[in-house]
């Protein structure tokens, strides 16, 4: 939702592109698809402890997912893929068969694994970590993050008339969101054309993020983005998401899950800030009215 202060009158009809009557607002909107849901593995010893050894791995290739039974990551079927499993009794062995499908039911990618009983029944961790690498590499493919890419830079004789725009560092946040979340967004704002500057810029950014328990096994996660312009240090807008991810998932790295956040804010910033430069002047100095 984008939410616009009493004194952005003069800046024109300000699209709302995170607004959704009757459920919570997106925190990662552009790209809930890449939220993947897990399903165990029904006759497996230690069936969960086998999704959640896959959950990490698929953490480890930048593709946020967490174990569930229940509806697709966000609880929002269209938007997310769901890792369903089968398995086959070998004898010695059990044959694990993991199936990546799309929101809409498509086979997006599959792996079979044929792992010993005796490491399902001890739940080695060591080998549960092996198997689970293997089995997210594959399956990760088709979730491949383009802004995870190298960015091309201008020449050094381009002229750069992109708008420039100042983050302030965020602060508090668990495991390494500090600086996840502040690079993030610098990088989406990059990537929506405008240039990240600390001085000199016509426009500050402040994010607030709060993080809280909410439904079993999950917790919330609160967004803020306030634009201000720097002269006159007028606040434009109070841009907010809000969302949940798995108990304890932003503990450690946040990863894509920090991409996905600031591409979804700087997407609402930059809405905001072409209607206010639509009745403002370039200066050299920066922006006046």
């Amino acid at each position: 939702m984008v939410l616009l202060v009493a004194g952005c009158a003069a800046c024109g009809d300000v699209p709302q592109p995170f607004r959704h009557e009757g459920t919570p607002d997106s925190l990662a909107r552009p790209k809930l698809t890449r939220g993947v849901t897990v399903r165990p593995p029904a006759g497996v010893d230690n069936a969960q402890a086998v999704a959640e050894a896959l959950v990490r791995a698929l953490g480890e290739q930048d593709v946020p997912a967490m174990v569930h039974e229940g509806p697709a990551f966000g609880h929002v079927p269209a938007f997310g893929y769901v890792i369903e499993s089968s398995a086959d009794d070998l004898g010695t062995s059990m044959g694990v068969r993991w199936t990546l499908k799309t929101p809409e039911g498509e086979a997006a990618a599959s792996n079979t694994q044929t792992i010993p009983k005796l490491i399902l029944t001890k739940a080695d961790p060591k080998q549960m970590t092996r198997l689970a690498a293997n089995a997210a590499a594959i399956l990760a493919r088709p979730l491949a993050d383009p802004d995870a890419l190298p960015q091309k830079n201008t020449g050094p004789d381009a002229v750069d008339n992109r708008i420039p725009v100042s983050v302030t560092p965020l602060r508090g946040l668990p495991g390494d969101g500090d600086k996840a979340m502040t690079t993030a967004l610098k990088r989406a704002l990059e990537r929506s054309g405008l240039v990240v500057k600390d001085d000199g810029a016509a426009y500050m950014v402040e994010g607030k993020i709060t993080v809280a328990p909410g439904l079993p096994g999950e917790d919330t996660v609160t967004v803020a983005w306030i634009l201000k312009r720097v002269e006159g240090d007028a606040q434009l807008a109070n841009i907010g998401q809000s969302g949940a991810v798995p108990r304890g998932k932003l503990s450690g790295p946040w990863g894509s899950l920090a991409r996905d956040i600031a591409e979804g804010g700087a997407s609402g910033l930059l809405e905001v800030i072409r209607a206010d430069t639509g009745t403002a002047k370039r200066t050299q100095g920066g922006l006046q009215k």
